[in-house]
């Protein structure tokens, strides 16, 4: 059941959601809420529920209790979305613009912002992973979405696209976008969101910022990648970090002033990135 509420800042609000199956409890009692303008993360092992979730905001399955409170029509990304391969992006967009009415040349400038102009001539059926999710997004923007759920953003992408990924959702943030991102990759979210939201079996386990994630989290370390992992790890040490070397860069614990800590160490290592993080989930 899908319902909308354009009140407040709110962007969504799961009130009590459940969604249950012949002998099997999908999701129970499951209660959050999304501010409108925020990046927030949807996180959970495999089965938790999380595209259980995403599907019922969407209005693809029916919830069996509770309702979803929305500000208007969200746009959901699925990882698995992909359209007609013989057709051409400029076709799709020009079908879209048919869809809803509105002229073709209104949406130049979304197509110019979100870089679909350099591939917009190529047939669907043969873009890549990040070229699809920029044509998704970009018939949601020109639709008129506010609400953007993206699920497993990042798979399939290489560094460099969930760099670009990443560098699209801070743009459309500002322009007052609200996204929210189910995702295993957990560099990607902690670098990107301000709130998660944690399920596990079907039931919410924690939710708030994410900082207050972290501090929930017993082994809350993080991997880091730098120039120079020995020297990282030394000058952790000197400033009373516990940190080891790994093969995939170096292992300490949460950072809570990370900024200052980069800052301070970037002079001499020259790079000094998180690679990856929450080594635990709540």
């Amino acid at each position: 059941q899908m319902n909308n509420d354009a009140g407040g800042s709110v962007a969504a609000e799961f009130v009590d959601v459940a969604v249950r199956r012949p002998g099997r409890v999908i999701l129970e009692d499951v209660s959050f809420t999304v501010q409108a303008g925020q990046v927030h993360a949807l996180l959970g092992h495999n089965g938790a529920g999380k595209t259980t979730l995403l599907r019922a905001l969407s209005g693809l399955i029916p919830l069996n209790a509770g309702q979803i409170l929305t500000s208007g029509p969200p746009a959901v990304v699925f990882a698995t979305t992909r359209f007609p391969p013989e057709l051409r992006v400029g076709q799709l967009l020009e079908y879209r613009c048919r869809q809803l009415s509105i002229p073709l040349r209104s949406t130049r400038e979304w197509v110019d912002r979100l870089g679909v102009r350099r591939f917009i001539k190529q047939r669907c059926g043969t873009l890549s992973t990040g070229m699809n999710q920029r044509v998704a997004l970009l018939l949601a923007l020109v639709a008129g979405r506010n609400l953007l759920v993206l699920d497993e953003p990042t798979a399939g992408l290489d560094p460099q696209g969930v760099q670009q990924l990443s560098e699209l959702i801070y743009d459309l943030r500002s322009s007052g976008y609200t996204f929210l991102i189910c995702s295993h990759d957990l560099t990607h979210l902690e670098s990107i969101c301000e709130t998660v939201t944690c399920l596990r079996e079907g039931r919410l386990t924690a939710h708030g910022s994410i900082s207050t994630m972290s501090a929930l989290v017993s082994n809350a370390e993080q991997i880091y990648r730098t120039s120079d992992d020995q020297l990282a790890v030394r000058l952790l040490a000197q400033r009373g970090y516990q940190a080891r070397r790994l093969p995939r860069g170096v292992q300490v614990g949460f950072l809570d002033d990370i900024s200052g800590v980069i800052n301070e160490l970037v002079p001499r290592l020259r790079t000094f990135a998180r690679s990856s993080a929450w080594l635990g989930v709540p």
